[in-house]
């Protein structure tokens, strides 16, 4: 992948951000739809989902992304690599959450990735972190029994408010009591360079129930 230029992390509360997105035609975007579903939340610019759909073409995997030029690239760059068990979609899934979470993909959805999200370190901007209660609430609704939920990060404090957003819902549960190396498959390139740097990161899978 070539580079595009973006902002490292824009306002989620932003007025361009605040439109409901409408949801795809999935039909269009995958070749096979009845095939599971990942669904990569906050994917950047998808390189890590790239890597796991060509080694995994039993599944289908989706990107999703705030930042609209990562998407316009990311699909660019599959199509030219004719990929047809990987799309990415532009939305702010705090405020669209059905775009992806509905009932055409509650039977589909097998796992979902949250990946070194934006740490909005200040407590006031604490509220435009990507994990809400009102996400974990829909992620809830329109999952199914033992899909599984990956999240990460390189910061202790923002992964445990993850963590504890998601356990407050009676719906997910932990599938290891503490942090694990047997996570994905393939890691992303931040995690790649915080270890490589000798600095610690923090995985931990959640199932919902």
């Amino acid at each position: 992948m070539s580079k595009v230029r973006v902002r490292q992390h824009v306002n989620p509360f932003s007025p361009q951000y605040q439109k409901q997105i409408p949801e795809p035609d999935w039909n269009n975007l995958f070749e096979d739809f009845n095939k599971p579903l990942h669904i990569d939340l906050g994917c950047a610019k998808g390189k890590l989902i790239l890597q796991l759909s060509q080694n995994d073409p039993s599944t289908n995997y989706l990107g999703v992304e705030i930042r609209k030029p990562l998407v316009d690239y990311a699909n660019e760059f599959k199509n030219n690599l004719q990929i047809n068990n990987l799309a990415y979609l532009f939305a702010n899934v705090t405020v669209s959450p059905n775009t992806v979470f509905n009932n055409n993909t509650k039977d589909k959805v097998s796992s979902i990735s949250i990946l070194y999200p934006d740490p909005c370190f200040k407590k006031k901007h604490h509220k435009r972190r990507m994990v809400q209660d009102n996400l974990v609430n829909e992620i809830a609704k329109y999952t199914k029994s033992g899909t599984k939920i990956y999240l990460a990060s390189d910061i202790l404090e923002v992964i445990e408010d993850m963590l504890e957003k998601f356990l407050k819902n009676d719906n997910f549960c932990k599938m290891t009591e503490d942090w694990t190396d047997d996570f994905l498959p393939i890691q992303s390139e931040r995690e790649i360079a915080t270890l490589n740097k000798g600095l610690p990161v923090y995985r931990i899978i959640l199932s919902r129930k």
